[in-house]
């Protein structure tokens, strides 16, 4: 048998790529059962109504119909879906949303929690190999653990999330562009990945930016760079065609799941401040700035000593903040809440050395093509995402932002680019010093994601297994995100959103006189035309209870039970 079929374990950086997604797996088998955020919710709904309608329709039943025909209480709400002929449709991907509809059939929600898992352990396998050609294999290793670790991505791959392939897509896209001697099957198989991945998460139409900057610094201004980007361009337009094509012939017109803005002066500012910035804010934003101005300054030799008192501030700032996380420590409440961090550079801190990273390939950078035009590729997409984003759909629920998760590892490669032209300078000992702490930084801030993820789904575990206890199919909320947490129940509950007295009327003409609500109190109701009793209360937190319902002046009768339970 030849020897270089297992040269692959000879390479420090894929050996790292599988045992850090072995890691993933492990994080998916000890995450509690429950969700994360609505988002997932919706998008398991999807899954389901495939196979409830024996993938003849994605059209989403309404199993309370029978008693709100008009759709009032629709427990699915836009613009998390959307309706076209009388029928509701949720608004992700289809293509996504069907595997996972077969990761379901074939093992539930843990399975399709591995189908994110399985995005994320590809995205590190092509990371390792894409790094390797850029950085060389020492570094390689250190931007695959890196990613693993001291970014969102592996956590994103615990959750019914499609960014992780949206990670493996881009990933995949560039390591053919960045390949010697390709030829134009290799760049045409480029773009339809990159075509596959925009029909996955639409934000990645935005990549073509990412693209058209990545060719331009590794091939230059040339006819050449020209013809490949043709290319690319046709393999994207020929699976994003299909993904339009087929939208407009089941719905009749073309609804992704990404609304774009008129693009208002103040998009750019709100935009930027949600999904970009440190978490150290003010001075984080001048940090940024002076990172883009110093890595993209044309004469970079002549603004050295700004770039040692930049990489000084950033040394301040970082050890400050590892500072004030070290007293936050010793308070035991520090990581007892679910907020999660919010912000590219937020989340990754680490990041930021790609922004110092430059266009420029000269001795005095010490870089590689390949490292600068994966540093211009993550740029070019967070800059068009930024400026194509309306505010108000800006992320929702997440971890960092993951929108802009697939600049994450592109960033990385390009700050160890920066950080690999730096050996035998007196410069080095800085950015060292700099890497260090935005190293702790991000693994702080990876830690404390992890921590909210677990706490929020282990409370949405417990609503869950609060709801299915009771027995009742008839559930009610006020709460919009209630119904979406509830998504491995949908077809076997009545859920109905923002619930009165005429429906609970109805319910009881039905014969129906039990009703689940979360988050509610009975004072709600008006009582007008039904009395509401509070029948005992299955799961506190979280306020799961059941409900008796009577007749408008008839007596209560019966006892009621008020027990807690678990």
């Amino acid at each position: 048998m030849p020897r270089h079929r297992f040269s692959w374990v000879k390479e420090p950086a894929l050996l790292a790529a599988l045992a850090c997604g072995a890691c993933g797996l492990w994080l998916v088998y000890i995450m509690p059962y429950g969700l994360f955020s609505g988002d997932e919710g919706v998008k398991l709904v999807q899954s389901l109504t495939l196979l409830e309608n024996d993938w003849q329709s994605a059209a989403i039943p309404y199993r309370g119909a029978d008693l709100d025909p008009g759709g009032e209480h629709l427990p699915l709400r836009p613009p998390f879906v959307w309706q076209h002929e009388d029928a509701w449709y949720g608004i992700y991907s289809m293509l996504f949303t069907s595997a996972g509809a077969l990761a379901w059939e074939a093992g539930g929600l843990r399975a399709v929690f591995l189908l994110s898992w399985l995005g994320a352990a590809t995205a590190l396998v092509l990371l390792a190999r894409l790094a390797k050609r850029a950085v060389g294999p020492k570094w390689a290793t250190a931007v695959v653990v890196a990613t693993a670790v001291a970014s969102p991505l592996l956590l994103y791959g615990t959750l019914n999330f499609e960014h992780t392939w949206a990670c493996a897509a881009v990933l995949g896209c560039l390591g053919l562009l960045a390949r010697p001697g390709s030829t134009h099957r290799v760049w045409t198989a480029a773009g339809v990945l990159l075509g596959l991945g925009a029909a996955i998460r639409p934000e990645l139409y935005a990549f073509s930016a990412g693209v058209i900057a990545f060719s331009l610094v590794l091939w230059g201004w040339r006819w050449e760079t020209l013809r490949r980007l043709v290319w690319v361009g046709t393999g994207a337009v020929l699976v994003g065609g299909i993904d339009v094509i087929s939208k407009a012939m089941m719905f009749g017109s073309f609804h992704p799941n990404l609304q774009v803005s008129g693009l208002p002066p103040t998009t750019y500012q709100i935009n930027f401040t949600r999904l970009v910035p440190l978490e150290i804010q003010g001075l984080g934003l001048v940090l940024l700035s002076g990172a883009l101005l110093i890595g993209w300054l044309p004469a970079m030799g002549k603004v050295s000593r700004l770039a040692k008192w930049m990489a000084g501030v950033v040394l301040v700032l970082t050890w400050a903040r590892l500072a004030w996380l070290a007293l936050a420590a010793v308070t035991p409440s520090v990581f007892s809440d679910t907020r999660t961090i919010i912000g590219l550079f937020a989340a990754t801190p680490l990041a930021v050395l790609g922004l110092l990273r430059g266009a420029k390939t000269d001795r005095e950078t010490g870089g590689s093509e390949l490292g600068a035009a994966c540093g211009a590729a993550a740029i070019g997409f967070v800059v068009a995402v930024v400026a194509i984003l309306i505010p108000g759909f800006i992320g929702g629920l997440e971890l960092g932002s993951r929108y802009l998760l697939p600049a994450v590892p592109l960033l990385l490669v390009a700050g160890a680019d920066h950080l690999r032209g730096q050996e035998g300078k007196p410069y080095r000992r800085v950015a060292i010093a700099t890497c260090l702490p935005l190293v702790a930084l991000s693994l702080q801030a990876t830690f404390e994601n992890g921590i909210s993820t677990y706490l929020i789904r282990q409370h949405t575990s417990r609503l869950l297994s609060g709801v299915e206890e009771t027995g009742v199919e008839d559930v009610v909320t006020r709460h919009f995100w209630i119904p979406q947490l509830l998504a491995p129940l949908y077809f076997e509950k009545r859920i109905y959103l923002y619930p009165d007295d005429e429906l609970l009327r109805r319910m009881l003409e039905k014969g129906r006189d039990r009703v689940v609500g979360v988050d509610l109190m009975v004072g709600i109701f008006s009582g007008d035309q039904v009395k509401v009793t509070r029948d005992r209360v299955v799961m506190k937190p979280g306020h799961v209870m059941s409900y008796r319902l009577w007749p408008s002046g008839q007596s209560e009768s019966k006892s009621i039970d008020i027990s807690e339970g678990p």
